[in-house]
């Protein structure tokens, strides 16, 4: 019986990659890889730059060969154009590529020890012992400067101790992020188009959802406490889930098909001059079409 040809495929840097998959061995079948949990070779970046199927893997005429899926970014044996569109490049052993900020390696599927797969359950169990390690550090009672068994204390403790440095690019000025972007597609600004965009980072922050324990330690919270909170503390952390949920409210309660109708849809340039003015860092008004959002939701 003549054996199957196999080729391996490893992470570089495996500190970039979230999913915490090391190394995968692709057969003469082939196998997808990107960010999807379907894929034969699961992986995903800190920026969610890989695609859901972001690059084929297939076995042609004794040869592997590499193709990018759907406008996906794939940079070559250290090249600094991207590999076009559908093009089909034949694999070699020791080729390197990056796939957003992860980097890989072709080798032979022998190099790939059991150690190194095992590497990926060994960085799980160091973070659970890691977050272990800070819950019981931290007094009964108290989390992140809260304490409520201390309630007449609580609105100061929130406006005195609460650190708002955890929230995601605190410190990046908006007209930053829009010169990094540098994306290949240039989608027009439409009402689909950008239905398309939120329900796919929707689907990208599902995945990538990480477990949570309820702490049940806690005095239960009165009113006072709650709005002091909601005041006081951001709920979410993640710019990416906060924009999601405002951009998803404000298209669901605003938009009308009659906008499309028009000559000129008045609503989708609303919406592009309020992105343009939070280049300015001037949310105004976007914080007014979120109230206009929310009291057409409470209405209904």
């Amino acid at each position: 019986m003549i054996d199957k040809e196999t080729i391996g495929l490893i992470i570089e840097n495996i500190d970039e990659n979230i999913t915490k998959t090391v190394a995968c061995v692709f057969d003469e079948t082939g196998g997808l890889v990107g960010s999807s949990p379907e894929c034969l070779f699961w992986i995903q970046d800190k920026n969610n730059s890989v695609k859901e199927k972001h690059m084929k893997i297939t076995f042609e005429e004794g040869f592997f060969t590499m193709t990018p899926i759907e406008c996906s970014d794939i940079f070559y044996n250290n090249s600094f154009s991207r590999l076009e569109d559908g093009y089909e490049i034949i694999i070699n052993k020791g080729d390197v590529l990056k796939l957003g900020l992860i980097e890989l390696r072709f080798v032979d599927s022998k190099e790939i020890k059991q150690e190194t797969l095992k590497q990926a359950k060994e960085i799980k169990e160091i973070e659970k012992h890691t977050q272990m390690d800070e819950i019981e550090l931290k007094p009964r009672g108290k989390i992140d400067g809260l304490d409520f068994k201390a309630k007449e204390n609580i609105k100061e403790l929130i406006e005195t101790k609460i650190d708002y440095s955890f929230i995601e690019d605190n410190n990046i000025k908006n007209s930053e992020v829009i010169m990094e972007s540098n994306s290949s597609v240039n989608l027009d600004f439409t009402y689909e188009n950008i239905g398309k965009i939120l329900d796919k980072l929707q689907n990208e922050l599902s995945q990538n959802r990480k477990k949570t324990i309820l702490n049940d330690n806690f005095q239960k919270l009165n009113i006072d406490d709650f709005q002091t909170v909601i005041s006081k503390i951001p709920l979410i952390k993640d710019t990416k889930l906060i924009n999601l949920v405002v951009l998803k409210l404000i298209t669901k309660e605003l938009y009308s098909p009659v906008f499309k109708e028009m000559e000129e849809d008045i609503f989708m340039t609303y919406l592009q001059n309020a992105l343009q003015n939070i280049i300015k860092n001037d949310q105004n008004i976007f914080e007014n079409l979120t109230l206009l959002s929310l009291n057409k939701y409470k209405e209904k």
